[in-house]
């Protein structure tokens, strides 16, 4: 920011359709973050689509994401984002997070 960007967040409706009522532009965004957001399974496929259609062809995403749903587990949930990914041609990258030591006594 302090070189002239931007940054801003708001509330938005995972998918296709939902994306182009937004009223943002599509491939606008050079860089997309999220942090919690791959939990639900079943919502990935969404997820996946609203970030096709606003990553700009240069762009990045960097999702970071340590908890999962109750119903399904952290393996489920990375195999159906990289599904979805590799579906709609998407280049990525997986970085596990370091195992955490167990607490002490």
């Amino acid at each position: 920011l302090l070189m002239g960007g931007s940054l801003s967040a708001s509330h938005l409706e995972w998918g296709q359709a939902a994306a182009e009522r937004s009223g943002l532009l599509p491939k606008s965004f050079k860089f997309i973050i999220g942090s919690e957001i791959v939990y639900i399974p079943d919502c990935i496929p969404a997820l996946v689509e609203s970030l096709c259609f606003f990553l700009a062809e240069d762009g990045e995403v960097l999702i970071a994401n340590t908890a999962v749903a109750t119903r399904t587990d952290q393996s489920a949930a990375r195999m159906k984002l990289c599904q979805c990914l590799e579906a709609k041609g998407l280049d990525f990258h997986l970085e596990m997070p370091p195992q955490a030591s167990p607490p002490p006594n």
